[in-house]
């Protein structure tokens, strides 16, 4: 819920973006293709529950949660310079 995000903005800011990493590039890529398909659905005026439903629904999400959580744990920390963000 909103709530819940704004009790831990930075933690759950970091695993909305840990997932659509996850859900992008992923298990072989494939939830990508419903990322689309949401967007898609969304852009064309349905609302989010609808949508959801309509692309997840044969979405194991005990499996895809499994998926996740392994394929956060073997992510690794990138190291950024100055170089990369600006160029120098």
């Amino acid at each position: 819920t909103q709530r819940e995000y704004y009790a831990n903005p930075k933690l759950h800011y970091a695993q909305g973006w840990a997932f659509a990493h996850f859900i992008y590039y992923g298990k072989k890529k494939k939830y990508r293709k419903k990322i689309y398909e949401l967007m898609s659905l969304l852009l064309s005026g349905a609302e989010r529950e609808e949508a959801m439903d309509t692309i997840f629904y044969d979405v194991d999400w005990g499996t895809l949660e499994a998926e996740f959580k392994s394929y956060v744990k073997k992510l690794k920390p990138m190291r950024l310079n100055s170089t990369y963000w600006f160029g120098d």
